[in-house]
């Protein structure tokens, strides 16, 4: 039957009251993806556009939303030119919007494994079946756009599933996206009861410093942020891991002994599930990362350029994420540094399109941009949980609407996990303070100076997390260090 599907047993209910239903549903498959199984957790109907949410695509950017899900906070909406409707005909564009929001909510690891659709069709006419390949194909077309928000694992085989109304038949296939001409293959939805997942739980402390050159200080301020994070980015990706404080060879399985574990010194830590089955106990690693200090540098490879921008990003992001019994300390790897990146850049383009529904506050450099914080919601009666984005001011009861709308999720505001990370306070946004010399920059005690607020100089500060700062430079020289050959 080729590739396997493993699907928690609880969306059986679902699936039973879509053969109940009479209405056309299309939704996102979600799961877990590895190299010969995908792990299915839970199925999300894309939402009905409505008539105040109206949307937007060309071919140089993505279609526009508010960050905070489709119809909320609908007094800072921007209407755009063109709306979409949710015709008799599947809307590409929507479904690929849809799982662009969801997949900023999505712990690291997880993904949109396919679509479903369920109709009064007993087999899919091969012009529907064309039609869902399009979707597919936006889909991943738009995540590809967004790589640290997106795991761009390198699979091309999807699943597409068909519930029929009328024949109460049920029919999984799989799509290779990269052959447009192939044949959906056939596939076992297969139902596996008690599915268990190891959590992995980390804290990122972010410190980075970084300069743009003459000219980027013009682009979007995501372009921006993008290219400030890049260095950090790569020497994130070329960190130590460690689990439960050992040093794990990627080869072996994650949830294996190591020498200490079996001592007693490091037993691998476990909380029990109250939601479903009192007897289960959840696996998890404390994970602690250790990443390279950047080489010194001498006089002589000192280089001073023009910058238009100096960004300064401070702040702590709580990472949680979940992978399979059977899986890899490579794959465990992969999947908190995709959590951890994920949501840095997912909070931070949430912040700027928000900001695009209010363009003066965008051009204003003094204001105090506060990217939203990070909590985190319980999928029901299991194991797992995914993410939403709060803005200062927002509670956990302002949460709910887009885990109902986006992820078809129900929760009450008590089980909104919203400890872990705090807004920025006034104390955590400081400016620097004084303009380095260079021959302090000669000294080696800094590596990337700091300006004072002179004449000409504006400052936009962006807290991170739990306290954080971006401040970028309108205007005025600063010094960067750079090695040879960069």
């Amino acid at each position: 039957m080729g590739r396997g599907i493993i699907v928690d047993e609880k969306l059986s209910e679902y699936i039973t009251s879509l053969l109940s239903g009479t209405e056309r549903v299309t939704g996102l498959i979600i799961g877990q993806s590895t190299s010969s199984k995908d792990y299915v957790v839970h199925l999300a109907p894309t939402p009905p556009p409505s008539e105040t949410m109206q949307c937007e695509h060309t071919e140089e950017e993505d279609v526009k939303t508010t960050g905070k899900g489709f119809e909320r906070r609908k007094s800072k909406e921007k209407k755009l030119a063109k709306a979409a409707s949710f015709s008799e005909d599947i809307d590409d564009i929507w479904i690929a919007q849809h799982g662009k929001q969801v997949t900023r909510m999505l712990p690291g690891g997880w993904d949109i494994l396919g679509i479903f659709i369920c109709s009064s069709d007993d087999s899919l006419p091969t012009a529907t079946l064309s039609k869902l390949r399009q979707v597919l194909n936006a889909i991943y077309k738009l995540l590809e756009k967004h790589p640290r928000v997106y795991s761009g694992v390198d699979m091309t085989d999807r699943i597409l599933l068909h519930v029929s109304t009328v024949t109460k038949k049920i029919t999984c296939k799989i799509l290779d996206l990269t052959n447009s001409v192939s044949s959906p293959r056939p596939s076992e939805w297969k139902y596996q009861p008690g599915s268990k997942w190891i959590r992995l739980e980390c804290r990122l402390a972010l410190d980075v410093a970084a300069e743009l050159k003459s000219g980027q200080g013009r682009q979007p301020l995501m372009q921006q942020i993008r290219s400030g994070l890049s260095d950090f980015c790569d020497a994130f990706d070329s960190s130590t891991l460690l689990f439960n404080k050992q040093v794990r060879d990627e080869d072996e399985m994650l949830s294996g002994s190591t020498a200490s574990d079996r001592s007693g010194k490091n037993r691998h830590h476990k909380r029990r599930i109250n939601a479903g089955d009192e007897d289960a106990e959840q696996q998890s690693y404390t994970v602690d990362i250790l990443m390279k200090p950047t080489s010194p540098v001498s006089a002589s490879q000192v280089i001073v350029e023009s910058s238009e921008v100096s960004m300064h990003m401070k702040g702590v992001v709580q990472g949680k994420t979940y992978v399979h019994t059977k899986a890899t300390v490579k794959e465990a790897v992969l999947a908190i540094r995709q959590d951890l990146l994920r949501s840095l850049f997912s909070r931070c383009e949430i912040h700027c399109e928000d900001l695009l529904l209010i363009d003066e506050e965008q051009q204003d450099p003094w204001v105090v941009h506060e990217p939203p914080r990070r909590v985190f919601a319980p999928f029901p009666n299991n194991q797992l949980t995914v993410s939403d984005y709060l803005f200062p001011g927002e509670s956990a009861a302002d949460a709910l609407s887009a885990l109902d709308e986006l992820l078809d999720l129900r929760v009450s505001e008590a089980e909104v996990e919203t400890k872990h990370e705090r807004s920025a306070e006034s104390s955590d946004l400081q400016c620097p303070v004084s303009f380095t010399t260079h021959k302090e920059m000669m000294s080696g005690t800094d590596i990337l100076p700091t300006v004072s607020n002179k004449e000409g100089i504006s400052w936009n500060v962006v807290g991170i997390g739990l306290s954080a700062a971006v401040a970028v430079i309108g205007a005025g020289m600063s010094y960067m260090f750079l090695q040879d050959g960069h």
